[in-house]
């Protein structure tokens, strides 16, 4: 079933998300990553950065094939970075997410995933929020939508 398949997918997104610790390589320790999300001015300091994995449903249709359907959602990569110095922070992080990305395994429906522009949505002293969509390929067949 599709929706089974975005499930999964997004389940393995945020797993994989979690993993952006510098004992893995990467230059941030995201403190915690999330399906459910929670607002900034609900966290303490020792909550930062973090990361949301959100589903607002939106896909199109890549191509169909015999019996295989093609398709690219665009899930929302919330995240929030609080630090004095908030340009570097943001720019590791930045880094990560993308080293991340284009490195996931989000498993065997998933044939491509590609990272889109950032929108920065709110800075403000040492916290800035941005919002990342990346474009995720991903496939199931007609049989078991």
């Amino acid at each position: 079933m599709a929706n089974n398949v975005r499930y999964t997918i997004l389940e393995n997104l945020k797993t994989e998300l979690d993993k952006i610790k510098i004992a893995n390589g990467y230059q941030t320790n995201i403190i915690s990553v999330s399906r459910e999300f929670k607002s900034w001015e609900n966290l303490t300091s020792e909550k930062f950065p973090c990361l949301f994995v959100l589903d607002d449903g939106r896909e199109d249709l890549e191509a169909e094939s015999g019996d295989w359907v093609f398709m690219n959602m665009y899930p929302a990569i919330v995240g929030y970075v609080k630090d004095k110095n908030l340009v570097l922070a943001f720019g590791k992080l930045d880094s990560d997410i993308k080293k991340c990305l284009y490195s996931v395994n989000l498993g065997a429906n998933c044939k491509m995933v590609t990272p889109m522009g950032y929108d920065v949505i709110f800075t403000m002293d040492d916290v800035r929020i941005f919002q990342l969509s990346p474009k995720i390929l991903y496939d199931f067949l007609k049989s078991d939508p």
